[in-house]
Formats: structure tokens, C-alpha cells, sequence
């Protein structure tokens, strides 16, 4: 299974100029694996956490992964700033939703 970010994040090859990107990766994944694309920059942005893309992100794969959403909130509560562990735990749960 990928997850796939909807923004494109180049890799430092392709900044460098040592790769180009792929064009038509999506369409590529589509047609080879079973592929989830999550719309997690527009989300992170509605929630007013536009760094928070990739706990979106990660709440996507949680759901495939194998393990418990109580543990994974578990990690959030205890790894991330206290400050930020609101956010990231809102964040972790839209990526989850938008998974199905």
C-alpha cells in the first residue's frame, strides 16, 4: 500500500538536479498498487496547522499498519510537544477518516 501526499515534496535529487520527477507517479501507483492519495496539505491547512501535513499523513497509513488508533494516539500524547499535542491528535485523526 502507498500513501501519497497530494503536494508534491521533491526529493533533494530532483532540487539538486541529480533526478526529474516522475511524471504521472500517481497514475503509476494507481495502476501497480493499492493506493490511498490524501489530500493532507488542504487539510492541514483548514485545520490552521499547515506543518501538520505529515501526521495527516500518518494517520492515513495508522489505519493499515496493524496497530491499535489508542496506541498510536498514545505515541502522539507522549512524543510530540505538549503544546502541540491537540493539533497533532486532530490531525492524526483526519488522516485516519480520510483513509477508508
Amino acid at each position: 500500500m502507498v500513501i501519497v501526499n497530494d503536494w508534491r515534496i521533491d526529493p533533494i535529487t530532483v532540487v539538486t538536479g541529480m533526478a526529474s520527477y516522475p511524471e504521472g507517479i500517481l497514475d503509476t501507483l494507481k495502476a501497480s498498487r493499492n493506493t490511498i492519495v490524501v489530500e493532507a496539505t488542504e487539510e492541514a491547512k483548514k485545520l490552521g496547522a499547515p506543518k501538520a501535513f505529515n501526521i495527516i499523513v500518518l494517520g492515513a497509513g495508522a489505519r493499515h499498519m496493524g496497530f491499535e488508533k489508542d496506541d498510536w494516539i498514545r505515541v502522539i500524547e507522549t512524543t510530540v510537544p505538549p503544546k502541540t499535542v491537540d493539533v497533532n491528535k486532530k490531525a492524526f485523526e483526519i488522516g485516519y477518516a480520510l483513509s477508508i
